[in-house]
């Protein structure tokens, strides 16, 4: 049978993650939605940070629904 790296790396980096917490499906759970809320945090700053940058208002928005030039086929 045909051993694919990607699929070793994956399966190894899987085991090395579920042995950190023991197996323990609610712990990695809870791991998990603490770095959710960390990165989403990361995200936003850097979103600040480029609206500054451009200097655009943070309250300015993008017309919705966007006007089409030609009408969409039902």
């Amino acid at each position: 049978m045909w051993d694919d790296p990607i699929v070793a790396e994956t399966r190894s980096l899987r085991q090395e993650v579920a042995s950190r917490f023991n197996d323990d499906v609610l712990a990695l759970g809870a791991y998990f939605k603490t770095k959710r809320a960390k990165d989403a945090k990361k995200l936003i700053a850097q979103a600040v940070k480029s609206l500054k940058q451009t200097q655009m208002k943070p309250d300015a928005r993008l017309p919705f629904p966007p006007k089409l030039e030609q009408p969409v086929p039902a």
